[in-house]
């Protein structure tokens, strides 16, 4: 039997009958993605503990279309804990559940497509409380501290689906072994690759000079960046072939890339001194060096 969640509308008549009064408030968003893009954010488990770092997640259940959560928001500058329910109603659907100080907040985000590579989310938060008194008057406070924690969230998962419609953009996809919609437990594996590149008619030859810091065809699936670090050039991939984070800035003191997503840890691509030429070919391109210049030509 196909898995289907509880809707929103069938939870909050259930919390009405039990004597709870509503409030809703939504908010509407348009962005440079699919909404596939946007169902991935929502189901994407480890970026919750690299983007979103004031959560300080700890995770009871994941399955496939549930996620439930325990982390920390911020009240008033105290930190108050949440145990926080996430599951899928519908598709295009993210839903999610929580109470804090006798307060209910039901969540419901839906997402469609409505443009080439552009989609539009509306999020609806709805708070009830069993005492109407108390939702008229400490309501909107509620509703004020979920506004200023939706646009922060929104401003640290606005990098990730921008930059997937971007790599979407310059003829990049995202690999899924299964139909349907994004699943939780599937987000956890960051040892797969699942960016690709569909379209390689897209030839693009550079010659440039060495500096502290190159950056070369960042957009695509087949870029690089160059820093200088210690008298030494840190050859890398300026996109994670895991789930196309930027690693741009993302050289750690160990020399290791670290995905700012999901901490996939990846090697440089080369290593070299100034004065070294080389010649090298990977991930669709080729780069040589001689003397000061870089040649760089996708494949």
């Amino acid at each position: 039997m196909k898995y289907k969640g509880t809707s929103t509308e069938i939870l909050m008549k259930q919390f009405v009958r039990s004597g709870y009064t509503f409030s809703s408030k939504s908010f509407e968003v348009i962005h440079g993605c699919l909404a596939t893009d946007l169902d991935f954010n929502y189901k994407d488990v480890l970026h919750l503990q690299h983007v979103h770092k004031d959560f300080y997640c700890y995770f009871h259940s994941i399955s496939d279309k549930s996620l439930v959560d325990s982390r920390f928001i911020e009240v008033l500058k105290m930190k108050i804990p949440v145990t926080l329910s996430s599951w899928e109603p519908r598709k295009n659907e993210h839903a999610s559940l929580f109470n804090l100080f006798g307060f209910v907040v039901i969540t419901l985000a839906k997402f469609e497509n409505i443009d080439v590579n552009q989609s539009k989310l509306i999020t609806t938060y709805n708070v009830s409380h069993q005492s109407k008194l108390m939702l008229k008057i400490v309501g909107p406070i509620v509703h004020s501290l979920l506004k200023k924690s939706y646009y922060k969230i929104l401003a640290e998962d606005t990098e990730i689906r921008e930059r997937r419609g971007e790599l979407r953009k310059n003829g990049c996809d995202f690999k899924k072994s299964y139909e349907g919609s994004y699943r939780y437990s599937e987000t956890l594996d960051i040892e797969k690759n699942n960016v690709f590149l569909k379209e390689k008619n897209k030839k693009i030859s550079i010659k440039t000079k060495i500096k502290n810091m190159v950056e070369i065809n960042a957009g695509d699936l087949r870029g690089v960046y160059i820093l200088k670090k210690d008298d030494l050039y840190y050859l890398h991939n300026s996109t994670c072939p895991h789930e196309g984070a930027d690693l741009k800035n993302c050289l750690k003191t160990d020399n290791i890339i670290k995905c700012p997503w999901h901490g996939k840890l990846i090697k440089p691509l080369k290593i070299f001194s100034e004065q070294e030429n080389f010649s090298i070919e990977s991930n669709g391109f080729s780069l040589t060096k001689k003397d000061e210049n870089l040649y760089y030509e996708t494949l």
